[in-house]
């Protein structure tokens, strides 16, 4: 159980630590083509799809864990009936099978609530990211065309070689 709370955790650490482009070193470094651009957007960008791709893996964990947890808590509510019916009643069997049966709607709440915070956190993180992927086209796309604006001096457009 430890193991599988932590390694998102643990995958998110290591792909924080392990990403580096040549293109996003060169601009660190100040000698690639964009050196004079500011990399503070790119690394807020990757730390934001690092936590997205956490984010999902909590969740389809938080999904995984819903579903064992439906499973035994029909399995329990059948050993409940099972007990009930049989002759005469097994009231050992059904005071164990309640108490696990409250037990597992318990941790099939939490794991529910768990699941629907992740579910809003990943929505927005992905909004963010949508605004910066836009953000960042925008940006690029201004980059790219700087002589298409008219000369202080002339007041025409460059022309481009």
């Amino acid at each position: 159980m430890f193991r599988m709370r932590f390694a998102p955790v643990v995958a998110l650490v290591a792909l924080l630590t392990l990403r580096t482009s040549p293109g996003l070193a060169q601009a660190r470094a100040g000698d690639g083509p964009d050196a004079s651009a500011s990399t503070d957007g790119v690394s807020e960008l990757d730390s934001d799809i690092a936590a997205r791709d956490s984010t999902r893996a909590v969740l389809a964990e938080d999904e995984a864990r819903i579903q064992v947890d439906q499973a035994r808590l029909d399995s329990l509510q059948g050993a409940l009936a099972t007990a009930r019916a049989a002759t005469p009643p097994d009231t050992a069997t059904m005071r164990r099978a309640t108490a696990a049966l409250k037990e597992t709607k318990d941790t099939l709440n939490r794991d529910l609530n768990r699941s629907r915070r992740e579910r809003a956190r990943l929505a927005a993180i992905e909004k963010r990211l949508g605004r910066e992927s836009d953000s960042e086209r925008n940006r690029s796309t201004i980059s790219a065309l700087p002589s298409t604006a008219p000369s202080r001096e002339t007041g025409r457009v460059a022309s481009t070689p």
